[in-house]
């Protein structure tokens, strides 16, 4: 585990005839740490500009020098002796003249895992340590300033070294004004404790009146995985702003250095090549000496140029001609062969001979010199490839802050309850995660530590309730025959099966096994659709009709359908049987009175309506009807009349329901969508979205009962019945 740093600070511009302050932050080069500085004058008010202009000059100059390796306590050590030797400079010189014990500021460097303070005068700065017991210890770092400060003078401003670790939850916080007389301390150490940084800024100046001037500086040290396979430090990441304006400060400084170490052989054979082209004592260059310089060197640039180009033009015109005729015979062709490789193998004779000639140390120097040109070539490739790495990470590296800021607010604004300010933060930082690259493995921990992260909030703000692995009640196909489950039924807490081997079979919950409760046999249709009334069991038979199961009797009644009717639901409500029947391109909701094994004839319950329900998939009943469509819709009817209500939305959006449920006693509106593994959980009264359960075994799911007594939720899914609890009653 590693220590990641992350700061902010709350500064406002508001004038005040009797004090001023200042904050400022930076983070370090090259380094994971940063630069902080906070101080409050009282009267005074122009002269103070100047100090704080001067203490921030430093501070910028000891951030952009931070190295790799540069030792911070050493380092900081320089920073201070150099700052108090300039402000006595300025005193000296009369830049300014308030008493320094109007005075009170903090300055100071966090690196990595170590922090060091300096100040005077009396700031507030407080430090929560957290102990490996998870509880915080909380210093008032102020009273040590105070305590070991001998009498401040302007000889030695910050006389005063604070030094200690950092570990991870640990928080440092600096304020122009008293926190703890404003706001209870319980309260302060809270937000310092459990916020981000801009959120803990945001909150606390909450507690304060408009009108009065904050300024503030909260550091946090964050616990956070080190990539695997590389042993370098993560750096520290500041907001995206500064990144951009550290990237581009970086980018200068490293042309600078290496155009500080560039040969200028080039430049000085070019200079005498010009001398010796352009001679400025003939009489056509005296010419051109009422001209600017600059003129006369085109002018004879360009005449040069001209002139030589003519002259290679007609000469390899020439030669070209000359030499194509010549290769037109064939004694000339084989002569000039032979010729060219008679030259060609007595240069190389030659070269042979000299090197030969040649003293053995001579031969060591041209070597050497080979060596060294390949030496610098290979020093030059790297050093653009380094400086190409190094951009690369630190744009990479901006690219990561600039997302992990935006999921900083966006938490904010969930821990507030706007939760459409979090969804657009959340959208904005899933757009940005796309730009990220994921090539090397440390980028793709960070891509999936991010999207990982997005994704928890998502959930949170879609109401999503994973069940991963559902307790299992029965199966089913472990029977003889290995029968299928058709239709799952329910009378009050007992549960029912009817099985493709037309039986009917009660679940026993406690044992978890079937028992066979009347071998029928039941006719069941292609499309099995039942439902208990009372004590009466009325499924669709296969002729299609209606059929009645009573007390060990099964009678089909005279209720049937013609080929234009097609039954999608059957629900009893008291000793009625409603059924949904889709006909003609619409629906309509039938009622017919079961008594026994009897069955009067059905008719039509809806009066009046306004929404086609050709799209209709099933129907719940209380005494009003809900009637579901396809495309996730729900029509309420009351008293045969279609009523304006509507269902709220959820995230996803529901593309294919398949059945709802609800009964009297409920306040809620359940329904199942295979396609998205999911079972949504509706307000009855309101429609307002409440919570959605997804699991994997939602996919084959066909129907469900709830019983809200038990808290249970049972679904059949092929052959098993499965159960899950109702988290959300």
């Amino acid at each position: 585990m590693s220590i990641l740093l992350k700061a902010d600070i709350l500064k406002e511009e508001r004038h005040s005839p009797t004090h001023r302050s200042f904050c400022f932050f930076q983070p370090l080069e090259l380094h994971q740490g940063y630069v902080f500085f906070l101080a409050h004058v009282e009267k005074n008010i122009e002269q103070s500009d100047i100090f704080f202009q001067t203490v921030q000059e430093h501070l910028e100059r000891l951030a952009d020098s931070f190295g790799k390796e540069t030792n911070a306590q050493y380092r900081f050590e320089q920073f201070l002796s150099a700052l108090n030797e300039s402000c006595a400079l300025h005193v000296r010189e009369g830049a300014w003249s308030f008493p320094i014990h109007r005075l009170s500021a903090v300055v100071g460097m966090a690196s990595e895992e170590v922090m060091y303070l300096s100040g005077t005068g009396d700031p507030t700065a407080l430090f929560l340590h957290k102990k490996p017991s998870s509880q915080y210890q909380i210093y008032d770092l102020s009273r040590s300033i105070r305590t070991e400060q001998s009498l401040p003078t302007w000889e030695k401003v910050f006389a005063v070294v604070l030094d200690g670790e950092l570990s991870a939850g640990d928080t440092f916080c600096l304020s122009n004004l008293d926190l703890r007389r404003t706001m209870k301390a319980d309260d302060l150490h809270t937000i310092l404790a459990t916020l981000p940084p801009t959120g803990a800024l945001e909150t606390i100046r909450q507690h304060f009146p408009l009108e009065a001037s904050l300024s503030l500086f909260i550091l946090q040290a964050t616990e956070t995985d080190p990539p695997e396979g590389t042993g370098h430090p993560a750096t520290a990441k500041p907001r995206s702003e500064l990144s951009l304006q550290h990237l581009g400060q970086t980018r200068q400084q490293t042309e600078t250095y290496l155009q500080d170490q560039t040969p200028h052989t080039v430049s000085y054979i070019w200079k005498a090549f010009r001398q010796w082209l352009f001679p400025s004592k003939t009489k056509f260059s005296q010419r051109l000496t009422r001209f600017d310089p600059f003129v006369r060197f085109l002018w004879r640039l360009v005449w040069c140029v001209l002139r030589v180009g003519i002259r290679m033009i007609i000469g390899t015109s020439k030669d070209i001609a000359s030499g194509s005729y010549r290769l037109t015979k064939k004694d000339a062709r084989a002569s000039t062969w032979r010729s060219l490789r008679e030259q060609s193998l007595d240069q190389w004779f030659r070269l042979k001979r000299f090197s030969h000639r040649l003293p053995q140390t001579t031969k060591y120097l041209f070597l050497a010199a080979i060596l060294t040109c390949i030496a610098f070539g290979v020093g030059i490739f790297w050093r653009q490839h380094s400086q190409a790495t190094s951009e690369a990470q630190t744009a990479y590296l901006s690219e990561v802050s600039s997302v992990q800021a935006i999921l900083d607010r966006a938490e904010s604004a969930l821990i507030y309850k706007d939760e459409e300010q979090a969804r657009t933060l959340y959208q904005q930082a899933t757009d940005a995660l796309t730009t990220l690259p994921s090539e090397t493995a440390e980028e793709q921990q960070n891509f999936t530590r991010l999207q990982e992260q997005i994704q928890a909030a998502m959930d949170t703000l879609r109401h999503v309730v994973y069940v991963p692995d559902p307790p299992l009640l029965g199966d089913l196909s472990t029977l003889e025959g290995a029968p299928q489950a058709a239709l799952l039924l329910a009378i009050n807490d007992d549960l029912f099966v009817l099985g493709s081997d037309q039986k009917l079979y009660t679940l026993q919950k406690t044992q978890k096994t079937f028992t066979l409760t009347e071998e029928g046999p039941f006719p069941l249709s292609s499309s099995p659709l039942g439902a208990y009334v009372n004590a009466t069991l009325a499924f669709l038979d296969s002729r299609p009709g209606l059929t009645l199961f009573f007390e060990s009797t099964i009678v089909p009644s005279s209720v049937t359908f013609s080929a234009d009717q097609t039954p999608r639901a059957f629900h009893g409500y008291g000793d009625r049987l409603y059924l949904l029947v889709k006909e003609k391109g619409d629906a309509t909701i039938l009622r017919t009175s079961i008594s026994g094994t009897t069955a009067s004839s059905p008719s039509s319950w809806i009066k009046t309506k306004t929404t086609n329900l050709g799209m209709a998939v099933d129907f719940a009943i209380d005494g009003t009807i809900y009637i579901l469509l396809q495309d996730g819709s729900v029509i309420q009817f009351v008293s045969g009349n279609e009523a304006a209500w509507r269902l709220g939305s959820v995230e996803p959006a529901i593309q294919n329901a398949q059945a709802i449920w609800t009964d009297v006693e409920s306040a809620y509106l359940y329904i199942l969508e295979p396609a998205q593994k999911r079972l949504m959980v509706f307000e009855k009264e309101t429609g307002t979205f409440v919570t959605q359960y997804v699991s994997d075994l939602f996919e084959k799911a066909t129907s469900f009962q709830v019983s809200e007594t038990t808290r249970s939720i049972y679904f059949l899914s092929e052959s098993r019945v499965y159960t899950m609890a109702a988290s959300h009653l």
